[in-house]
């Protein structure tokens, strides 16, 4: 996939913020739930960017799932205009969670979406020279599905499972020079 390198470069950035912070943010959501509904969240297995997953090919072992994709959608401005060397771009961010018990990979979307968007939203600056512009990222929930690995082959392994997933949307700015 040819990739524009400052695509690629914020796709990257926003990666790493949430490889770093992920741990200690599922941790936090996890702490207001721990009265009512305690729940495990384990680190994210799999990273991807740019990919379309398909969740038909993936064992249960490679849940969760996240992948992070830009797209330019304000392109840098001329030298003449307002806002030379600034661009925006769409970041959309897809998280698939797995579990067999379909009230669990619900609640798992959901923590996972609230953890993606508390980093988001106390790191602002993502890195230098790129911002988050606007209010709060939103996430959608996906609908569930069942999963059937021995239909899938032999090398995915395991009973049937649940897959849920979510999307969070927001737009970056970004400062050219």
């Amino acid at each position: 996939m040819n990739i524009p390198q400052d695509l690629e470069t914020t796709a990257r950035a926003i990666q790493t913020l949430l490889q770093g912070e992920i741990v200690e943010a599922l941790e936090a959501v996890e702490a207001v739930w721990a009265a009512t509904y305690p729940l495990d969240l384990g680190a994210v297995a799999t990273w991807y960017l740019f990919d379309r997953v398909s969740l038909l090919e993936l064992s249960q072992a490679s849940f969760p799932v996240v992948v992070v994709s830009v797209a330019e959608q304000i392109p840098v401005a001329e030298s003449g205009q307002w806002g030379y060397g600034e661009a925006e771009h769409a970041v959309l961010i897809e998280y698939y969670t797995a579990h067999t018990v379909i009230e669990t990979v619900w609640m798992q979307a959901t923590r996972y979406g609230a953890a993606m968007q508390a980093i988001l939203m106390l790191n602002r600056k993502i890195a230098s020279k790129l911002h988050l512009a606007g209010f709060v990222p939103q996430v959608e929930l996906s609908e569930l599905f069942r999963a059937y690995p021995t239909e899938i082959g032999s090398d995915a392994g395991g009973d049937e499972f649940f897959t849920m997933g979510g999307r969070i949307s927001f737009q970056v700015q970004v400062t050219y020079g």
